[in-house]
């Protein structure tokens, strides 16, 4: 397939390095381009505005009851209570809560907000593209036929998700056919899912053959490109035609996304990760559009079958670790959003730990996160933070045997030591042993027979 780059509506607002390289400027202060690159952008000289993702001092000031080197729960002089219940109407399955259907104001956001994020996604791709292109030959500007060259890479991609990177995306044997056979034929009449697939397979491949990341890397860029730019076209209008494919590429895109934050060589940043949590939520703003998709006879009903293998846990202190964080005493303005997280993760923990549970299960917390809580990790609000590094805990349980996610915990570790305030870093002293040494009181939870 002749896979030309993407061009950008001319924009007279973005930065002189983003005009120089030809890419879409998403016109922030620093954009997102030059501060990936670690160059000076000229946006920064400019009049600022304000920017949402930056520290947000009124937040960060309050103190942590933690003192004296171990948690403490504080004197009950707050009351925390409000709220606590909200999350555990979140059901076990992660089916049935993706099954909730969004209001359509709500759900009209969420493909904004997801449009927009897509958007500067295709800017990376492509900045990334222009600065490697001298790794993978490009093709000639303007040509939309494929070359013997693309043809070759392509057929071997497509070959290799079908024999061997499909199985990485394997929760238990019944999803062997699904992954292997199902999905690609689906892909075949719908383009960005097929280069969504063979994005994956390549970086896949750069995984596997370190002497060869290069060249596999920026394939996969130019399939992503590709297909974040057909995929963006079709979210104002989901159909029950293109519903299932939406739904597959979204999981691709979290996931190849997942994949960047855990490869990245500069500094990941907790806005990073909220932004990797905001395209997984496309996942539920799609199937809000089509409630039924998730019926036991269609063609996703594969996605809802449980595994068997048994899962590992950190049981004994994650549990404790909740009920330490219940107590600390919060500023009104985030008690609510917060305390609602923190029974979310909880309930993430008891699904995932019960007995037939299935690895996605582990992503049930991201995927309900409202966009304030979002915005706070954003804002590197500290209660936010230390939420998202127990909840790193639990995804560190799934790393040993999905490429893509390795690494992802002590990533969003360090994002998040490095943005929280020094008074509640004690409050990562379990997470750190969880993720960085390991801890003994983990255990097999092993489903009973039958």
């Amino acid at each position: 397939m002749g896979i030309s780059r993407l061009g950008h509506k001319k924009s007279r607002k973005g930065c002189l390095n983003c005009k120089r390289r030809h890419v879409k400027c998403d016109e922030q202060r620093p954009c997102r381009n030059c501060e990936r690159h670690r160059v000076p952008c000229s946006l920064v000289t400019i009049s600022s505005t304000t920017v949402t993702l930056s520290p947000n001092p009124n937040r960060s000031d309050y103190t942590t009851p933690y003192s004296g080197g171990h948690a403490h729960s504080p004197p009950p002089d707050t009351d925390v209570k409000a709220g606590a219940t909200a999350a555990r109407s979140l059901s076990a399955d992660a089916a049935g809560d993706a099954n909730q259907s969004l209001s359509p104001a709500n759900a009209s956001e969420t493909v904004t907000r997801i449009k927009n994020l897509l958007q500067n996604l295709s800017s990376e791709v492509e900045t990334l593209t222009c600065i490697t292109q001298d790794v993978v030959a490009e093709p000639q500007a303007g040509c939309s036929c494929s070359t013997p060259q693309t043809w070759e890479h392509d057929l071997q991609l497509m070959h290799h998700f079908s024999t061997s990177a499909y199985l990485t995306l394997i929760d238990h044997s019944s999803l062997h056919q699904f992954w292997q056979v199902t999905v690609p034929a689906i892909a075949f009449s719908f383009d960005f899912l097929l280069h969504g697939i063979l994005a994956f397979s390549a970086l896949h491949l750069a995984h596997l053959r370190p002497n060869e990341t290069d060249e596999w890397t920026i394939l996969s860029r130019r399939h992503q490109s590709v297909a974040v730019t057909s995929f963006s076209s079709r979210l104002n209008d989901i159909t029950n035609e293109n519903v299932d494919p939406c739904l597959l590429y979204s999981c691709f895109v979290f996931m190849l996304e997942t994949y960047s934050i855990t490869t990245s060589s500069t500094a990941v940043l907790p806005r990073d990760i909220s932004r990797s949590f905001i395209l997984l939520q496309g996942v539920k703003g799609i199937l809000s559009t089509a409630p039924g998709r998730w019926s036991s006879d269609g063609v996703l009903a594969p996605l809802l079958r449980r595994a068997v293998e048994p899962v590992f846990i950190p049981s004994k202190g994650f549990k404790a670790q909740i009920e330490a964080l219940r107590e600390i005493a919060l500023p009104s303005e985030v008690t609510l959003i917060c305390r609602n997280a923190l029974d979310g993760l909880l309930t993430t923990f008891e699904a995932i730990a019960a007995p037939r549970s299935s690895y996605a299960y582990v992503w049930l917390w991201a995927i309900t996160l409202p966009q304030a809580f979002l915005e706070f990790v954003s804002e590197h609000e500290p209660f936010a933070l230390v939420l998202l590094a127990h909840y790193a805990t639990l995804v560190r349980c799934f790393e040993h045997d999905r490429w893509y996610i390795q690494g992802w915990s002590a990533r969003v570790l360090v994002a998040v030591q490095d943005a929280l305030l020094e008074s509640w870093k004690p409050w990562l002293e379990w997470p750190v042993q969880c993720i960085q040494s390991g801890l003994d009181d983990h255990l097999w939870i092993t489903p009973p027979n039958g």
